[in-house]
């Protein structure tokens, strides 16, 4: 393992974060089937921009194509940080793919 200047591994965050600060919580909706689009709301449509099965995972269907995903995704990430995009690619997915854990069916050791 690489180590800093200091002689410390690297912590694998920037110098003016505290590695005990907890992660922020997610900020986004995953909209469930059948739902009214003129409901989601921001929350709503941002959980659909980053959620990748829209560009066909397992057994979804491609929705649009990996260059549309990227661009949306892109997009979300330049607005939030990158730590607050990550947790909620997490919360998509985890919510996405049935962990009840983030809102799905699943318990998290079956994911």
């Amino acid at each position: 393992m690489a180590k800093s200047p200091s002689g410390k591994p690297p912590s694998g965050r920037s110098g003016d974060q505290d590695n005990t600060e907890p992660i922020p919580r997610p900020n986004v909706y995953v909209p469930r089937a059948g739902e009214d689009p003129g409901n989601f709301g921001e929350a709503g449509i941002k959980g659909m921009m980053i959620n990748p099965i829209y560009a066909g995972i397992g057994e979804y269907p491609r929705l649009m194509s990996d260059e549309q995903w990227v661009r949306a995704a892109k997009k979300v990430l330049e607005e939030d940080s990158a730590e607050q995009f990550l947790v909620n690619l997490l919360h998509v997915l985890r919510s996405t793919l049935g962990c009840i854990e983030w809102g799905g069916t699943e318990a998290p050791d079956r994911n």
